[in-house]
């Protein structure tokens, strides 16, 4: 049996510097389960409490704000859960390293006791869509176009974009 989950992750913002993540953190993880080449239908989905204010630019991406995350958990509160889902999966990112650097900027802050306790494989789609369609635009919206994914959208939410990653992985990019 291969188990693969389709990963994606909203943040507070981008630090301008050479390191894209900075004091950000992940304000939204959406995932999505693959069994032998099978969308299973079963999702994990968390909209999470930064600890820290949301840049204005970001919320235009995935349209997240301070008040619409204040009750939610903290990643720490929901680390345990993730983890569980992602175990014994190969992860399929768009442009996997940012989101695994996120990710792992987030594990590190948690307490060693609930940290991962293994390195997770990771499949690029991004980079599998650059060899396969070289110069061209290769973003999750050109993908979803390009392969007429018919999944709506008005703004990045983790979820919605691991659906898409999903379909346009699984039914395109795999072969």
């Amino acid at each position: 049996m291969m188990r693969e989950v389709v990963l994606d992750v909203e943040t507070t913002g981008l630090n301008q510097k050479n390191d894209v993540v900075g004091d950000h953190r992940i304000v939204e993880v959406g995932c999505v389960e693959i069994i032998d080449g099978v969308i299973t239908g079963k999702e994990f989905h968390k909209v999470i409490n930064p600890n820290r204010s949301i840049d204005a630019r970001a919320t235009r991406v995935h349209g997240h704000t301070d008040s619409s995350v204040f009750e939610k958990p903290r990643f720490e509160n929901i680390a345990t859960d993730l983890l569980s889902f992602l175990e014994n999966s190969i992860l399929v990112i768009h442009n996997a390293p940012f989101d695994t650097a996120f990710l792992n900027s987030e594990f590190k802050r948690l307490p060693k006791e609930i940290q991962p306790r293994r390195v997770f494989l990771v499949t690029d789609t991004l980079q599998i869509a650059r060899k396969k369609f070289p110069n061209q635009r290769n973003d999750l919206n050109s993908l979803k176009r390009r392969y007429n994914v018919d999944i709506s959208r008005e703004v990045h939410g983790a979820l919605t974009d691991a659906r898409i990653l999903s379909v346009v992985y699984n039914h395109y990019l795999r072969y």
